[in-house]
């Protein structure tokens, strides 16, 4: 049983400990945060032993096999650094860091410790877009000729963190403001099916003029390896979601990440194919539902998945998948 710890105790830290108590294969030990409030009342919720607002104390004290990284990317390459130093694996929140340089370093720095460092990619893991890769593994989907992910969610309204006038968010000071956050999830999908980029065109607009923000939408298209692929992101277009399409020789898959749903279009369609597939979006349905009722991870199922595999991995002195 790994012992793990989470320095940072937001919202995204508390799936971060939600997804290690739920993998069987490890035990949240510590959890920390620079607000003592936020760190007490995460390990009373969750059960935990220790919290602090001194990760370094912890690193020392815990030992901690994996170190969870769930803070604002500004802070990402030294607590990786830390906890690298302190023997343990790193799994870092998008985007690991705030450069390509930073990256690098930090790779290299795990590379010289003997330890794995991962970016959080929890959009990979989840079913749909497993079950895409599986029908591109088993030639029923044919070759990707494109790929179009989308992410739709309002960052400049009234009540958003990310605009708030009164208090800096720290996305704002990355080289693509509070966009920069979400771009990850749109890379590292689209990467997974075109291979790694070749050449990029973007724009970058601002529609509110009046919003702290640098810009509030953005569009790219990419020349990869395999195919071609285009991605975005819209302040303004409703209703919000996170789609991502897939165009293949011989079918054609888009999923809505928001509801869980996945549709396939293929030519040539039986009636038994066409069963299946209203099987699995009234299985998709059921399960968004179920999640919804439960508190279960619902659209955190990737990352469910993604520490499940970790955890799996180092009980095993395999690598991580």
């Amino acid at each position: 049983m790994s012992n793990a710890m989470v320095i940072g105790a937001g919202m995204i830290a508390r799936q971060h400990i939600a997804a290690i108590q739920a993998s069987g294969g490890a035990t949240c030990a510590a959890v920390c945060d620079l607000s003592p409030g936020l760190a007490a009342c995460a390990a009373e919720q969750y059960g935990i032993e220790r919290w602090d607002t001194d990760y370094r104390k912890l690193l020392k004290e815990i030992r901690p096999d994996v170190v969870h990284v769930a803070t604002p990317a500004h802070s990402h390459l030294s607590i990786a650094r830390d906890a690298l130093d302190a023997g343990a694996h790193v799994l870092v929140e998008k985007p690991i860091t705030e450069s390509w340089d930073q990256w690098v370093e930090l790779r290299e720095h795990a590379r010289q410790c003997g330890r794995w460092v991962l970016e959080d990619h929890d959009y990979q893991y989840n079913r749909p877009t497993q079950r895409i890769l599986a029908a591109i593994g088993d030639g029923s989907f044919g070759e990707v000729t494109h790929v179009d992910a989308f992410y739709c969610v309002n960052i400049h309204g009234n009540g958003s963190a990310f605009a708030d006038p009164n208090l800096a968010h720290p996305t704002l000071a990355l080289p693509g403001g509070a966009i920069h956050d979400f771009l990850p999830h749109l890379a590292y999908l689209v990467t997974l099916f075109v291979g790694p980029m070749r050449s990029v065109q973007t724009i970058w607009q601002k529609r509110e003029p009046h919003s702290v923000l640098p810009h509030d939408e953005f569009r790219a298209i990419i020349e990869a390896n395999r195919s071609t692929a285009t991605i975005g992101f819209s302040s303004h277009t409703s209703p919000p979601g996170y789609w991502l399409t897939v165009y293949g020789t011989r079918a054609m898959a888009r999923v809505n990440y928001f509801e869980h749903r996945l549709t396939f279009a293929q030519g040539g369609q039986t009636l038994r194919k066409r069963l299946t597939e209203g099987a699995y979006i009234w299985q998709a349905a059921a399960t968004n539902l179920q999640a919804k009722l439960s508190g279960g991870p619902d659209v955190y199922e990737g990352l469910h998945e993604l520490v499940k595999r970790l955890y799996e991995a180092l009980s095993t002195d395999g690598e991580p998948r």
